[in-house]
């Protein structure tokens, strides 16, 4: 696997993807700081979304980073919420997205405006990606529309 970091290079669609996790991840009230969305493309169809949230799910537990970490992430509901609708070999042709947004400093009161961050995934989720074989997978970087492609 590779890990390339570029604002370019990307589709219009992979920008307007990530625009709606984007705003995914600002709705998201499973979390508090940082908030996470994910979803899994395949031909150019949004075929599941998934978010990290104060849940536990026992694929979260099969793909967890460590023993403490119980909730499932967004990356890992995504892949949950894919299998209802198609197999896992059809995953090794999807796409995988993850946006992260969090606040710009925690001192600031909670109408600041939310800032992108990075959303690389931790290892657990990373087994899972590699376990899937997704082709791609892009993430936000800590710098504002500038994503890290794995693949």
């Amino acid at each position: 696997m590779q890990i390339l970091i570029t604002d370019r290079n990307l589709s219009r669609r992979d920008h307007r993807v990530m625009d709606f996790l984007r705003r995914q991840a600002i709705d998201n009230e499973g979390a508090s700081n940082a908030k996470l969305a994910a979803c899994i493309v395949l031909k150019g169809k949004i075929i599941s979304t998934g978010r990290n949230q104060l849940k536990t799910h026992p694929f979260a537990s099969q793909y967890r980073k460590n023993d403490d970490a119980i909730y499932l992430h967004a990356e890992a509901n995504a892949i949950v919420n894919s299998l209802n609708h198609v197999s896992k070999d059809d995953l090794t042709k999807s796409v995988l997205y993850v946006y992260r947004i969090k606040r710009p400093d925690t001192h600031m009161n909670k109408d600041t405006v939310w800032a992108q961050g990075i959303a690389k995934p931790c290892e657990g989720c990373m087994r899972a990606i590699v376990e899937f074989n997704f082709k791609r997978v892009i993430y936000t970087t800590d710098n504002e529309d500038e994503f890290a492609v794995i693949q």
